[in-house]
This record gives C-alpha cells, sequence and structure tokens, in this order.
C-alpha cells in the first residue's frame, strides 16, 4: 500500500507528537524543535535530505526517550 505524500505527513506529525509529549523525561531543548520544524516542512515539500535528517532526529529522540523511560523505571524500583 502506498501511502499519499499528505498522509504520510499527518501521520508524522501525529506521531511525533505523540512522542514529545511522551518525552516529558527527556530534555528537548528549543533548538531541538525549531530544528525538526524546518526537517519537517522541507520534508513535507519533498527534500530527500530532509527526509533523512527528519528519520534520523526522530530515532534519535527515541532512543533518548528510551534510556529516560528505563532510568525512571530503574529509579522507581530502588
Amino acid at each position: 500500500m502506498i501511502m499519499s505524500i499528505a498522509v504520510r505527513s499527518r501521520l508524522v506529525t501525529v506521531l511525533l507528537t505523540i512522542m514529545f509529549m511522551l518525552a516529558g523525561c527527556a530534555e528537548i531543548t528549543p533548538e531541538d524543535v525549531l530544528e525538526f520544524k524546518g526537517y519537517k516542512i522541507k520534508a513535507e515539500n519533498g527534500e530527500p535530505t530532509a527526509r533523512y535528517n527528519l528519520g534520523v532526529r526522530t530515532q534519535v529522540l527515541q532512543k533518548e526517550i528510551a534510556a529516560k523511560q528505563a532510568e525512571v523505571v530503574k529509579k522507581a524500583g530502588k
């Protein structure tokens, strides 16, 4: 199944919004948000480099969030 760019863009927006909401324990700076928004706009316009950077940034955030959540769980267990 091939998704249109509009559907993919909305899906990415929803998923990243959820990630940012779950990232309460991660350290997301205003610069991170501006960087993400810039990549998102360029990616929506079809720029391959921006799509790649957006994907990489998303993976980095996911790893940071997972690490912070694991740390919180570990501290809660003590």
